[in-house]
């Protein structure tokens, strides 16, 4: 019979905090709609048929943006967040409420330097910008 060194019950527990302190922040992977948003330069309009998705896999990003799909990758540290070589397709869409929409969001979306989450409810913040995105069903 192998003999184990002892650990004092209260060295698991420090143990158990510091492995939980040391993670890279809340898990926000999975896919999210945006639900209310501001820009730089005022509200991000949301059109009923044209929604703002945003799906995190890892460091990976992507969604539409109200009209065109974007993607690329994110740092994501604690509560810091840098989107990086972000990317669009460029299609026109009608009426001109989406193309306003989309513009406004990618406004915004660039200028991220925070996020948090609360439940199903994932919050984006920079400089004068606050995303607010729920947990897309399905």
């Amino acid at each position: 019979m192998t003999s184990r060194p002892w650990t004092p019950p209260g060295a698991v527990l420090v143990l158990v905090a510091l492995s939980a302190c040391t993670g890279t922040g809340p898990d926000v992977d999975g896919s999210w709609e945006l639900v209310e948003g501001e820009a730089p330069s005022g509200a991000v309009p949301l059109v009923e048929d044209a929604p703002i998705t945003l799906t995190i896999e890892d460091d990976e990003l992507s969604g539409t943006a109200a009209c065109n799909s974007y993607g690329g990758t994110a740092d994501l540290d604690d509560e810091r967040f840098r989107a990086r070589e972000v990317f669009q397709t460029e299609m026109a869409c009608d009426p001109a409420e989406v193309m306003d929409s989309e513009s406004a969001y990618l406004e915004a979306f660039r200028q991220v330097t925070t996020y948090e989450r609360r439940d199903d409810v994932l919050v984006l913040r920079g400089a004068d910008v606050e995303l607010v995105y729920e947990r897309a069903s399905g």
